[in-house]
């Protein structure tokens, strides 16, 4: 595989169709995910879009949730392969800003909602704690999964701040929330 960005640890095989996932360095195969996705009509992995005036490509999507309900991910890369996450569920946008230095996944395993953590000097309150399966992925990702996987996920909020943790495995992603009118996002 050339072409394959830094920040890349997982993606769908241009060649068989398998999710395949960095472990130890080396790529494995994950598999292959049970139902195609579908889409809304703004987001596709590949097309080009503006963020604020800011030159983005969809590099890939993730889709949680249960057999009630699921939300996806997207993955918006600029030229150098810096990243970020743009949930979108039900329509709803929301941008994630990474948080530097997150607790170790431990740290979140036992937190249910009600309680409270520090994070980046802010104490949390939670507000949401389930397990997520990956219903299906696509395109590249800076996360490394196989199809059968679970994710840890947890809202938090502080301050009038959402703070979402995904726990991938022993990988921690912790972002901070942030709605986005989709008028900021233009197809170019």
């Amino acid at each position: 595989m050339t072409g394959i960005g830094p920040h890349v640890r997982s993606l769908a095989c241009p060649s068989c169709g398998h999710w395949v996932f960095v472990t130890d360095g080396a790529w494995t195969d994950g598999g292959r995910f049970a139902h195609a996705l579908d889409a809304p009509p703004l987001l596709r992995v590949g097309r080009a879009l503006v963020l604020d005036g800011s030159a983005r490509v969809v590099a890939g999507r993730v889709r949680l949730g249960d057999e009630e309900s699921h939300w996806d991910e997207w993955w918006l890369t600029d030229e150098t392969g810096e990243g970020l996450w743009l949930e979108e569920d039900g329509g709803r946008y929301l941008l994630h800003e990474s948080v530097a230095h997150a607790p170790a996944a431990g740290a979140f395993r036992a937190l249910g909602v009600g309680q409270t953590f520090e994070a980046g000097g802010i104490p949390w309150f939670v507000t949401e704690s389930f397990v997520a399966r990956v219903l299906g992925a696509e395109g590249e990702l800076p996360v490394a999964f196989d199809v059968r996987e679970s994710v840890r996920c947890l809202d938090a909020l502080a301050d009038g701040r959402e703070l979402s943790v995904e726990i991938w495995g022993e990988e921690v992603s912790a972002s901070i929330a942030m709605p986005l009118d989709a008028a900021r996002l233009l197809v170019s």
